[in-house]
């Protein structure tokens, strides 16, 4: 995700952010290493609320940013769903 920020890559961010925030679904982990999963999120996730702002501060509205974070969550839900279920 971080070199899709670099590149100002918001389609490839929505994904990889998308892909990550997925992860922590799984059960399979014990208490240990999900804890250890859920704070590399976190700081990921630190990172996604930087790129966000520096989108918004460089001309982009906040309402449309939303509108394309939205639209991309529903292909992404969409797609892990007929596919991997």
């Amino acid at each position: 995700m971080k070199r899709a920020v670099d590149k100002n890559e918001l389609k490839t961010v929505l994904k990889h952010a998308a892909v990550m925030l997925n992860e922590l679904r799984t059960g399979l982990l014990l208490p240990k290493s999900y804890y250890d999963l859920f704070m590399r999120v976190c700081d990921e996730l630190h990172v996604l609320e930087m790129y966000f702002a520096d989108v918004v501060a460089n001309g982009k509205s906040v309402v449309e940013l939303y509108q394309q974070v939205q639209h991309w969550y529903d292909f992404y839900w969409l797609w892990s769903h007929c596919f991997f279920f």
